[in-house]
C-alpha cells in the first residue's frame, strides 16, 4: 500500500478556547481559523501557551473550554480511543524532545509510527520518504548515532510517514543557528506542501514572524 499524500490539508478552528491548571489561565484563544493546506505560526515568549494549544490541536489535551476542530471533527467530543486513531492517521507531530525509540533504527521508527495507527509497513514509500529528506543512507542507523540534523530530520519523516492531513511542529528552530533554522523550515514549509498537508509551527524564535502568511500571537502570561 502507498503512502498517500493528504488529498486536501484539515482545517483548524478554534472557538472560546480557555486551557487552566489549578485555577490559574495558560491559555485563552478566543477564535482561531486555518483553512485547509495554508501554513501558519503560534508565536509568543515562553510560557505563553504554545505547547498546550499544540497539545489541545493533537488532541493530547482537552480544553477546560471552548472548541477545538481539526479536519471539522470535534477533538474534544470523541472517545480517548477514536481521538488517538484520528491522530496516529491525520495528525504528524514534531515534538521539540524529538522521543526518537533509541532500540529501533531510523526505518524502525517510522515503522512504528504506521504499526501504531495500524496501517502497513509500506516498505518501498518509507524508503522514498527517507530518500526525499535525504536519509536514504541512514535507514539502518540507530538515533545515537544521527547528526543533530539527521535526527531532526528522522522526526520530520516520522511525522509526515501516515500521510497526515495536519503537520505540527513545537519550536524546531530554537537551537538552530540562521542557516540551519531556514533550512529546517523550508523543509517542514517543502513537504507540507508536497502533501497538501496544513502546517502549524509554535515557536519563539521572532526569525521565523515575517516567513509565514498567517500568524498567531500568544501573549506572555503573568
Amino acid at each position: 500500500m502507498a503512502l498517500a499524500s493528504a488529498a486536501e490539508g484539515a482545517s483548524v478552528a478554534i472557538s472560546g478556547l480557555r486551557f487552566d491548571i489549578g485555577g490559574r489561565r495558560i491559555l485563552d484563544v478566543a477564535d482561531w481559523f486555518v483553512a485547509p493546506g495554508r501554513q501558519a505560526l503560534l508565536l509568543g515568549p515562553s510560557g505563553s501557551g504554545k505547547t498546550t494549544l499544540l497539545n489541545l490541536l493533537a488532541g493530547l489535551s482537552r480544553p477546560t473550554a471552548g472548541a477545538v476542530a481539526v479536519g471539522g471533527r470535534d477533538l474534544a467530543g470523541m472517545p480517548a480511543a477514536a481521538r488517538d486513531r484520528f491522530r496516529g492517521r491525520e495528525i504528524g507531530i514534531v515534538f521539540q524532545s524529538l522521543h526518537l525509540v533509541g532500540a529501533l533504527s531510523v526505518a524502525g521508527n517510522l515503522r512504528l509510527a504506521r504499526y501504531l495507527a495500524r496501517l502497513p509497513a509500506a516498505e518501498a514509500d518509507i524508503e522514498r520518504l527517507l530518500d526525499a529528506l535525504d536519509l536514504a543512507g541512514r535507514a539502518a542507523a540507530r538515533p545515537a548515532d544521527l547528526s543533530q540534523g539527521e535526527a531532526q530530520r528522522v522526526a520530520i519523516a516520522r511525522a509526515l510517514v501516515n500521510a497526515p492531513s495536519l503537520l505540527l511542529a513545537d519550536e524546531p528552530t530554537s537551537a538552530l543557528d540562521d542557516a540551519n533554522c531556514e533550512r529546517v523550515v523550508a523543509l517542514l514549509r517543502r513537504q507540507a506542501a508536497a502533501r497538501g498537508a496544513t502546517l502549524v509551527i509554535a515557536t519563539h524564535d521572532v526569525r521565523l514572524k515575517d516567513v509565514f502568511p498567517q500568524r498567531l500571537d500568544l501573549p506572555a502570561r503573568p
